[in-house]
C-alpha cells in the first residue's frame, strides 16, 4: 500500500489518538518525523541487516530538567513510511503497526 505523505501523517495521528493517555502525553514531548525509508547508517545498533526491515528509530536525550534526574525519553521518533506500508494490506494494519512502534519506543525507556 502506498500513500501520499499527508495521508500517512493522518494515519499516524489516528494511531496516536488510539494510544493510552500516558503514552499520548509522552508523545507530546517528542517530535514525530516521517521519512520514506531508512538509510543504511540508521541500521547501526539495530541488529537488522536491511533497511526495509526498520520500521522506526528514536533519538533519545537525558531529560533531567523536565522529568527528573536519570530518566530518558525519546525526543525524536522517525517512522519509515515505505517500510510500514509495504508490510500492510489496509489502513487498520498500518495504525496497528504504528501504535506498536510508538509504544515500543516509549515503554522501552521506562
Amino acid at each position: 500500500m502506498q500513500f501520499e505523505k499527508p495521508t500517512f501523517e493522518s494515519i499516524v495521528e489516528n494511531a496516536i489518538n488510539g494510544l493510552p493517555k500516558e503514552i499520548q502525553e509522552m508523545i507530546l514531548d517528542a517530535e514525530i518525523i516521517i521519512e520514506r525509508e531508512a538509510k543504511p547508517e540508521q541500521l547501526l545498533g539495530s541488529g537488522l541487516t536491511n533497511t526495509d526491515e526498520l520500521l522506526g528509530i528514536s533519538e533519545i536525550i537525558p531529560s533531567d530538567e523536565k522529568y527528573g534526574f536519570g530518566e530518558l525519553l525519546p525526543s525524536k521518533i522517525i517512522l519509515f513510511q515505505d517500510t510500514i506500508t509495504n508490510k500492510c494490506e489496509n489502513s487498520q494494519e498500518i495504525i496497528s503497526i504504528i501504535s506498536d512502534e510508538l509504544q515500543n519506543h516509549f515503554l522501552a525507556m521506562g
